[in-house]
């Protein structure tokens, strides 16, 4: 427990610091997590029929990853056209390597890598796109956070003094429904407070607050849904963590799992009614 508590203060500590850094820092933190995420998301799947090794299905994924932050990094306003071409030539690379190494890997084995890149590495850059697309990035940043960790940490605590009925007892069933109403609670009061610093600055008027406190509220709710969704991969493929990289939690995946499904939603939210 020492040891998880430490590590997630450094953490917390690292990502406030790009946060308040943003810019080319946030971007390469992002693609650097990107990278990482993919590799274990990869490895899990049993996208590479040897694990000692990278296959040619994860290469061309780095690839493309590499490929779309830097385009992402020299060109802020990335449109559909550019996402839909992104994703084009790489499912067209990984068709290819599927046919011309036929039957080294399976179909399953394609669809995963593909998979693999759209869960991590290109939710991930929400979190960029966050800070390029408001001049007041640093607070919506903070609000993934608090709709994010302020979830999970809210429905640990709920859970551990108050929660009885499980919430999904096959897929983890350490999770409680009085865990998982803590944590949207907590999603809530901490999104909550943002909007109130945010107004407090001279940001938007007292409507702001009731619109952060409704995007911590759905925000919690796909926080929960991306934390059981990593378990359920975890599950499935009968691995305890994604990795070992993070003393105390694993891999990299098992931190951001949150937190990849709710930037994208808050970066759609903040430029669709803020």
């Amino acid at each position: 427990m020492r040891t998880r508590i430490i590590s997630g203060t450094v953490i917390a500590a690292v990502l406030f610091c790009v946060f308040f850094i943003g810019g080319y820092a946030l971007g390469a933190f992002c693609f650097a997590i990107a990278m990482i995420a993919y590799y274990e998301l990869t490895k899990a799947c049993g996208v590479c029929n040897n694990e000692k090794k990278i296959g040619l299905l994860q290469i061309a994924g780095f690839a493309v990853i590499a490929a779309y932050y830097v385009i992402l990094l020299m060109k802020v306003n990335v449109d559909v056209m550019f996402c839909a071409l992104i994703a084009v030539i790489f499912i067209i690379a990984e068709l290819i390597i599927y046919v011309f190494s036929f039957p080294k890997y399976k179909a399953s084995q394609v669809f995963a890598a593909i998979f693999s890149v759209i869960y991590a590495p290109l939710l991930i850059s929400f979190l960029y796109l966050i800070d390029a697309s408001s001049e007041y990035g640093i607070y919506f940043l903070l609000l993934v956070l608090g709709a994010s960790a302020g979830c999970d940490v809210a429905a640990y605590f709920v859970g551990v003094t108050l929660g009885k009925h499980k919430m999904t007892p096959i897929l983890s069933p350490k999770k409680t429904i009085e865990g998982g109403i803590g944590g949207l609670l907590g999603a809530a009061v901490c999104s909550t407070i943002i909007g109130i610093v945010m107004y407090a600055n001279g940001i938007g008027d007292v409507t702001l607050i009731v619109k952060c406190a409704l995007i911590g509220l759905i925000g919690g709710v796909l926080s929960e849904i991306g934390d059981l969704a990593a378990s359920g991969i975890k599950r499935e493929f009968g691995i305890k963590d994604y990795g070992n990289l993070i003393p105390g939690h694993g891999g990299i995946m098992d931190r951001v799992d949150s937190i990849i499904v709710v930037a994208p939603f808050v970066y759609f939210a903040i430029n669709m009614f803020i």
